[in-house]
């Protein structure tokens, strides 16, 4: 048997205690400690893991990742501090507490005195045990054989809330911010995996709500959230990974760097994050934050590309003119900077499409945009996404759908692509094709006003005036800046 502090683990009749009161476990988690205290004094990989204590048959590397949570829910370990149970990032898990061996008590005597008890028992155990396996059999013999097919508990879709703000000083809310866009920025390139835009997490900055009624809300399996603190130059980001549906805390990491390094840092995260959850690879070639950028990246062009995305977020004309000043300033530091050059083309179109600016002005300012981030780097979704748009307002429209195709290779949650998408299907005449994609785009961006706004449009051209009538008021509890009053006079 294996003791540590007031646990006591027994591989022999697969039984956990604490403090002499047995703790309930699955026969899959329990395995999963015994074979991690027998492997103390090494690091276990994740797929020596799978394949020992699952044997044949097939997992993803989520029903791992939930199983280990469970194991340190029953253990009253922290991940993030562990006593017991330590995670190496994307390698594995190491066991770490103090382990002391000892013999099963009173073995012996049970032996001399009571042999025909114990024969009677090893007896009924093993007929008992026969009929567990015949059973087993029967159940699950005829079944096909089990591929790597979704398990039920994977997560196909996740938010990173707000980050809390620990420098200190509120005037650093807006840097906070820009990181987590960078990191849903990075997350979002991830094959199969849904992420809520950061238009739509923002209204959770300091919510008192619980991660279940978050993730309910948004309609996604898992939440990120964590925390901020700024030293001088260096940056200490602190997160954490929450299942939305069981509450269960599912990996937890630090992360310290130097501001000049904060892409790396976004990278190592979102590298993490989906090890953790088991999604699969980006596509080859696919890009990010704008990967033509090595090394170490001019702080201040993180900081103004920051203070852009917060003052585009007002969609007023002064928010957009100070957006675009600061992206201007992103640019000109770091003219290799994709995602900033991208966001100058998003604030060029809003100024023209609100009337800030002539329509002329701003399509020439978002060509000069658009090209400028695909010359930057080709495999950054946005510079795409803007190019098809340009293209759309040019009425240059195969160009245009093309562009919006290879947006969402890159980023399958790209919001503007898949707007942009909508509106090709529905040129096309592929009216119920186009109204599913504003639905999938308001299960990525539900809160933002700017992505609200298609579905009752789609719906009032596709002549389904009730369906527009229900989506306009919809968006008008979940935006309520936005008026529906003209809208649905015209409807009816």
């Amino acid at each position: 048997m294996y003791r540590f502090d007031c646990f006591l683990a027994d591989p022999e009749t697969w039984r956990l205690s604490r403090d002499g009161q047995e703790i309930h476990l699955e026969p899959v988690v329990l395995k999963l400690l015994i074979y991690l205290i027998a492997n103390r004094n090494r690091l276990v990989t994740r797929d020596e893991l799978m394949n020992t204590v699952w044997g044949d048959t097939v997992i993803s590397e989520s029903a791992l990742t939930k199983a280990v949570a469970r194991l340190r829910k029953a253990l009253n370990d922290d991940s993030a501090t562990p006593r017991y149970l330590e995670t190496v990032r994307t390698q594995g898990y190491r066991f770490v507490a103090t382990v002391e061996e000892v013999a099963t008590s009173d073995q012996p005597e049970r032996q001399t005195e009571e042999p025909r008890a114990t024969n009677v028992r090893r007896v009924l155990f093993l007929g008992t045990a026969a009929i567990v396996a015949l059973m087993f059999l029967a159940v699950f013999w005829s079944r096909e054989p089990q591929h790597p097919t979704p398990q039920e508990d994977a997560v196909r879709s996740l938010a990173v809330l707000p980050l809390s703000n620990l420098t200190g000083d509120p005037e650093r809310d807006y840097y906070v911010d820009g990181i987590q866009d960078l990191l849903i920025t990075e997350l979002s390139q991830l094959p199969g995996l849904r992420v809520t835009s950061r238009q739509s997490t923002k209204r959770y900055r300091g919510s008192q709500m619980s991660t279940a009624d978050i993730a309910r809300e948004l309609r996604v399996d898992a939440l990120v959230e964590g925390s901020l603190l700024q030293e001088g130059s260096t940056i200490e980001v602190t997160i954490q990974l929450i299942d939305g549906r069981s509450d269960d805390h599912l990996w937890a990491e630090r992360y310290t760097r130097e501001t000049p390094y904060v892409f790396s840092l976004i990278a190592d995260m979102a590298d993490a994050i989906g090890t953790e959850i088991g999604a699969p690879r980006p596509s080859p070639g696919a890009g990010g934050l704008g990967h033509n950028l090595t090394g170490p990246i001019d702080p201040r062009a993180i900081e103004a590309y920051a203070i852009g995305i917060t003052h585009l977020d007002a969609l007023t004309g002064d928010g957009i003119r100070t957006a675009i000043d600061q992206f201007e300033m992103a640019v000109e530091i770091e003219p290799e900077f994709a995602l900033a050059w991208g966001e100058l083309g998003v604030a060029h179109t809003m100024q023209g499409m609100f009337g800030f600016a002539l329509p002329r002005e701003s399509k020439e300012q978002l060509r000069t945009a658009v090209l400028n981030a695909i010359e930057a780097d080709d495999q950054v979704a946005i510079g795409h996404s803007g190019l098809g748009w340009l293209r759309w307002y040019t009425w240059v429209f195969d160009g245009a759908c093309e562009s919006f195709e290879e947006a969402l290779r890159l980023n399958p949650s790209a919001p503007y692509a898949i707007h942009g998408v909508a509106d090709c299907l529905l040129f096309d005449g592929r009216m119920d094709e186009s109204i599913a994609r504003l639905r999938d785009l308001l299960t990525i961006s539900p809160f933002s006003a700017a992505h609200n706004l298609p579905l009752p449009s789609h719906l009032y051209m596709a002549r389904r005036f009730d369906e527009a009538i229900a989506a306009a008021r919809a968006m008008q509890v979940r935006t309520p800046q936005l008026s529906v009053h003209f809208f649905l006079a015209l409807v009816y």
